[in-house]
């Protein structure tokens, strides 16, 4: 956004009133941008908006078909999702060729976010993107680019064909949660499998969906249900990790990797050679396990899954919340 045109907007949004504003659901707005004189964007503020509390928001990536979706019907597509999950949704609009990667869309998508965070009062720390088709793709491509600004990933049957698109950026995903939608009737070689593969190598945290029957499309039954899904599972895990001591944890103990792939062997460790506890609780309170050990355990194998583990040694405790993955 040129200053002026930013100046005069951040103007009118102040003289419009406070109330008025955030009392509006759907806003479909535009500014001067670079050569595009009304550069598109529409937004979704939820009815649980409270412009006195940090509030979750999503951004949005509109697939490429100019005779559906722009902005407004993709954000028109999400509103339930949105409303359901209270999330502020910001989709930016790739103008008339469809594309929404175009280098003044990319810009532009910036731009909006960096208003957005301006308009109204959004956690920094719980910003998501998630895209359909060519929106999926740039949610790769963009989102991994500026991977730190985003704190989960829903790319959906992303138009790609294997990860040659984003092979370079692929680093940027490690310990990033994604879930991962497509159907099975949609290359999922190489939209699906090869990009989890290669998140995984990343160290990335990833969950996924293959939609059997399901071609290249959004309009399957319960289609909000999935995206619902999705969301939980990135915002949730995104939470256990923000509230987890570390990765390994704190310097006199170590509860790693946390999170961590079923597969994977989680690792308990005390310095200096001491003996101590460990325990193993569900998320409801029960005891699952108890084990007097020296120096180092490995946990035993565990279904997916939140768990509160306590480890004791010398009068110390620690409690940590470990996440078992798919």
């Amino acid at each position: 956004m040129h200053k002026h045109n930013f100046l005069l907007y951040t103007l009118f949004l102040t003289f419009v009133g406070y109330n008025t504003l955030f009392a509006q659901k759907k806003i479909d707005g535009s500014y001067a941008f670079h050569s595009n004189p009304a550069k598109k964007y529409a937004l979704y503020i939820p009815s649980g908006y409270d412009p006195h509390q940090p509030s979750k928001a999503i951004l949005g990536l509109h697939p490429y078909n100019t005779r559906r979706w722009n902005a407004s019907t993709w954000r028109d597509k999400l509103v339930d999702f949105a409303e359901m999950n209270n999330l502020i949704l910001i989709c930016p609009d790739g103008d008339a060729d469809g594309k929404i990667d175009d280098p003044i869309d990319t810009a532009f998508t910036s731009s909006l976010l960096d208003s957005a965070f301006i308009w109204y009062n959004i956690d920094r720390d719980k910003l998501f993107i998630m895209g359909f088709s060519w929106g999926g793709r740039t949610t790769y491509t963009y989102g991994l680019r500026r991977a730190k600004k985003f704190a989960g990933f829903i790319p959906m049957s992303p138009a790609i064909n294997g990860i040659g698109l984003f092979e370079t950026l692929i680093s940027n995903a490690k310990s990033k949660p994604f879930y991962l939608i497509c159907g099975s009737k949609d290359s999922p070689n190489q939209r699906f499998y090869a990009p989890m593969k290669a998140l995984k190598n990343a160290g990335a945290l990833v969950n996924d969906s293959l939609l059997i029957g399901v071609g290249h499309t959004v309009d399957y039954k319960g289609s909000t249900k999935m995206f619902d899904i999705a969301f939980d599972w990135v915002d949730s895990l995104n939470t256990l990790i923000t509230s987890v001591p570390g990765s390994p944890s704190v310097p006199d103990i170590q509860l790693y990797p946390n999170p961590a792939h079923h597969s994977q062997q989680v690792t308990v460790s005390i310095p200096n050679k001491m003996a101590g506890e460990c325990t193993i609780h569900s998320l409801k309170g029960s005891l699952l396990y108890r084990k007097n050990f020296a120096e180092t355990l490995l946990l035993p194998d565990l279904k997916a899954g939140n768990y509160i583990i306590q480890v004791s040694y010398n009068q110390i405790t620690r409690t940590y919340r470990l996440a078992i993955l798919p």
